[in-house]
């Protein structure tokens, strides 16, 4: 049964995986050629000096492109469910309802940390064309905070668009987007090093949220 329950989001997230991850890879091709073009019109000397002695974060274009697939993927997962009233059906399959829809964000959440690893993975590999170790290793702890966000754009979109109270939507969706922000609070390199964890946390609590207002969703009652 989790088979064909994997199939199926496969089949409603496919083609919006293959584009996020296409936007994904055009996105570091513009920060490389953009590395590149600082590089011929002031030279390396430049580059060097407004990274590690002025702070400047020549990688922040990147910054919001996590929440956005995020966002994206519980759009496309959950849209269509609540929209055509499928989500009922998933509770009247032969298998547990919490377990069945904790499968259904699992995999959703599987796509998202797909993009964040691919997202890491550009990351580490752009700036080693510029940068010693120590710099990149620092660019990817400063990263990190934008790329959880996308966990938490995800599971705080999830819950918004099952929530069948319009009220609570409201609420919900200025919840989830303050708490999107607080990954982004930091204006510098490694701000989050120490207390990254602590927003890694919330971010996973949002997974246990959705349960209740499924189950109201399959009542039917607000």
């Amino acid at each position: 049964m989790y088979k064909a329950l994997f199939y199926k989001e496969w089949l409603k997230l496919k083609w919006y995986i293959c584009i996020l991850l296409g936007l994904t890879l055009f996105m570091y091709l513009r920060l490389l050629i953009n590395i590149n073009a600082v590089i011929d019109v002031k030279g390396a000397f430049f580059l060097w000096a407004v990274t590690v002695y002025k702070g400047f974060i020549i990688y922040s274009d990147i910054k919001y492109i996590l929440p956005f697939c995020g966002f994206v993927i519980a759009a496309a997962q959950f849209l269509p469910e609540t929209r055509d009233k499928r989500l009922r059906l998933l509770f009247h399959l032969p298998v547990d309802q919490n377990k069945a829809l904790g499968f259904m964000f699992m995999t959703g959440l599987f796509a998202v940390l797909t993009v964040f690893c691919l997202n890491f993975f550009l990351l580490f590999i752009v700036m080693s064309f510029f940068y010693p170790f120590e710099v990149v290793s620092s660019a990817l702890i400063t990263a990190l905070p934008w790329f959880f966000s996308g966990i938490t754009a995800y599971l705080g979109a999830g819950l918004v668009i099952i929530e069948p109270d319009y009220r609570r939507k409201g609420v919900y969706l200025a919840f989830c987007f303050g708490s999107v922000m607080l990954f982004f609070e930091g204006k510098g390199f490694n701000l989050y090093q120490v207390s990254l964890w602590k927003y890694v946390l919330l971010s996973f609590l949002y997974f246990f949220a959705v349960f209740h207002p499924a189950l109201r969703f399959k009542r039917g009652s607000l």
